[in-house]
This record gives C-alpha cells, sequence and structure tokens, in this order.
C-alpha cells in the first residue's frame, strides 16, 4: 500500500496546537515536526509512495492498494499528516479489503511473506 497523509494547508506548530487546521480534533493526533521538518516529512512521504508504486508494477502478481489516492484529504478522514479519523480508517479498510479477498483467492501466497529462501531468489 502507499502511505496516505495530508497536511493541511496554512500548516505551522502552533496553529497545530490551537486547532486552527483543516484536521479532526482527536485524542492522539501530534504535530509533524514528531517526525521532522515538515517539508523533509512530505517528501519522504512522496518517495515512500513513489518506490511502491515501482515495486507494485514490476510486480504485479502482488496484491496492491493506493491508499494515497483512495482516502480523501481534509478534516473528515484526517486528525493530522497520518493518523485517520474513524471514518478515515473506515475508508483505509473498504480500500484494502477486495486486495484481502483476491489474495485469500489465489491461497494467500501474496499474502504470506517470503521465507529467506524464496526471498533470496
Amino acid at each position: 500500500m502507499t502511505f496516505a497523509s495530508y497536511l493541511a494547508p496554512g500548516y505551522s506548530e502552533e496553529a497545530m496546537d490551537d486547532a486552527k487546521l483543516d484536521y479532526t480534533d482527536g485524542t492522539y493526533s501530534y504535530p509533524v515536526e514528531t517526525w521532522g521538518r515538515p517539508a523533509n516529512v512530505v517528501a519522504g512521504i512522496r518517495a515512500h509512495n513513489d518506490i511502491v508504486r515501482r515495486l507494485a508494477a514490476a510486480h504485479p502478481e502482488a496484491g496492491f492498494v493506493d491508499q494515497e489516492k483512495r482516502i480523501p484529504p481534509g478534516r473528515r478522514n484526517f486528525v493530522d499528516i497520518c493518523h485517520l479519523t474513524k471514518p478515515g480508517s473506515r475508508v483505509f479498510v473498504r480500500n484494502a479489503i477486495p486486495e484481502i479477498r483476491r489474495a485469500l483467492d489465489r491461497g494467500g501466497e501474496a499474502a504470506r511473506p517470503a521465507t529467506p529462501a524464496e526471498a533470496s531468489r
């Protein structure tokens, strides 16, 4: 899966602390600075997602869910840059279930991790 995220417009740590951003107030919301400078965090997520998409394209036999493209940004789905609200979590699960079912229909082969011997091939 790609990693869904949302950096609210006008983000600053102060605006986050004052609940002035397009995030739903949550019991577990964190400023982006928890993980690094906002621009670096966004660039890291983008790089991660680009790599995951390339891997998925090179291995069509593997399951893939593009959560980044399928979870709409905004306060309905996010309490901070990366944590989901209850509705956002439902969207995440709805996106994942079809791929999980496909993996189970294939006998779960794509769902289990490779053994060290398989990984070295």
